[in-house]
């Protein structure tokens, strides 16, 4: 595991309306690992998601991604500096294939704009590197697939594709297993191991067997606040993270 620190954010705080979302979140993400951020509902993890990114403005606290403040940076900022995030809900165009998604991306990366009522020409500089795409994450059945058509497990990994063809050097995966049968998580976390080949993920996961099974890391939040960090065994162990989960210590124990 690389002790060099990639991402970070210091007494991240976020309130709304009086309600304090993050209370003083202290994060060190360290680079090339997999690290997860666990907690119970209503803990803060998609609004700490959220801050990094630059969805939400801080209310107080630093984010900082190598060794840039990337507080005050817009979403579209930090994405030109390598930070890339995917959503709960599916986001890819329904309307468009498989392939052409996967350009879109590739031509956002490069700086370019698909206009959808115009000639499709500006794709066609990206059809070999989206063929890649679609071969490493057995798509290329399903190329000229409308997106909206998709099986769920398939559009995650069309999301997940689309995701990487912007090139992160850090990749924010919110819930990236949700609604999927065993079989596709089973896919899901082969594929999130390969993203994670060179660069570094932050995921949020419900699935604890899936956390158990890919983070080098995990940090749980309990109230917008960090309640535990360490390795699986070591949060799994630790009584107040069995509180937290009031009543499913059992399934963080044993997953």
């Amino acid at each position: 595991m690389s002790a060099t620190t990639i991402l970070s954010c210091h007494q991240l705080r976020r309130e709304f309306r009086g309600f304090t979302a993050v209370d003083g979140l202290d994060l060190q993400v360290a680079e090339g690992t997999i690290h997860a951020l666990i907690g119970p509902n209503g803990a803060g993890k998609t609004t700490v998601f959220n801050l990094l990114t630059r969805f939400l403005p801080v209310s107080g606290g630093s984010i900082r991604l190598r060794d840039e403040d990337i507080t005050r940076l817009s979403a579209e900022q930090v994405v030109g500096r390598g930070l890339v995030r995917s959503f709960q809900i599916s986001a890819v165009f329904g309307h468009l294939s498989v392939l052409d998604n996967l350009r879109v991306a590739l031509l956002a990366r490069a700086g370019g704009v698909h206009r959808f009522w115009q000639s499709g020409r500006a794709l066609n500089a990206f059809t070999d590197e989206a063929q890649v795409l679609l071969r490493d994450f057995a798509l290329e059945g399903l190329a000229s697939a409308l997106a909206v058509s998709l099986p769920y497990g398939r559009k995650r990994a069309l999301e997940l594709a689309t995701t990487l063809a912007r090139n992160p050097q850090v990749l924010l995966l919110d819930e990236p297993t949700q609604g999927m049968g065993v079989e596709d998580v089973a896919r899901t976390c082969e594929l999130i191991r390969r993203a994670a080949e060179g660069r570094t993920v932050l995921m949020v996961e419900h699935n604890l067997n899936v956390v158990a099974s890919l983070a080098d890391r995990i940090t749980v939040l309990a109230r917008g606040r960090r309640l535990a960090e360490g390795s699986y065994q070591e949060v799994a162990a630790d009584p107040l993270v069995r509180e937290a989960y009031l009543g499913h210590a059992s399934e963080v124990a044993h997953a």
